[in-house]
């Protein structure tokens, strides 16, 4: 009996330790910095994101010199910022999260031409 209590003490404790639910990940509104590397392009686009809470979910929008873009099938999973948009195929991508409060990664469409994005959070955001 001494070693059932002592075990469940010990999963007890490791239970307290290691919380199974992981804190939640969002980004903050405002207006965020980026750029989109398009495939086979010479550099970055310098570009804007509006990122808005909206019905309890999170929309982002981005904006650039080709137009107004809506991400859709946003989600956070692993810590990673996942989404599509359809600027004609189908784009989904996945962002890691970067040291500057940003996130930076690889975006692939339905032929599996690959471009990146990067966002960066309004100034005094980290």
């Amino acid at each position: 009996m001494k070693h059932i209590c002592a075990m469940s003490g010990a999963v007890l404790v490791a239970v307290l330790a290691y919380p199974s639910v992981a804190p939640a990940q969002d980004l903050v509104d405002g207006t965020w910095s980026g750029t989109m590397t398009q495939p086979n392009a010479r550099g970055p686009l310098p570009l804007e994101y509006e990122v808005t809470h909206v019905d309890d979910g999170l929309a982002i929008v981005m904006v650039s010199p080709m137009g107004r873009m809506p991400f859709s099938d946003i989600e956070f999973s692993d810590g990673v910022l996942r989404f599509s948009w359809q600027p004609g195929p189908l784009v989904e991508c996945q962002l890691e999260p970067q040291d500057d409060g940003g996130y930076s990664g690889d975006c692939v469409d339905e032929d599996g031409a690959k471009g990146q994005l990067r966002m960066v959070p309004p100034a005094g955001v980290e």
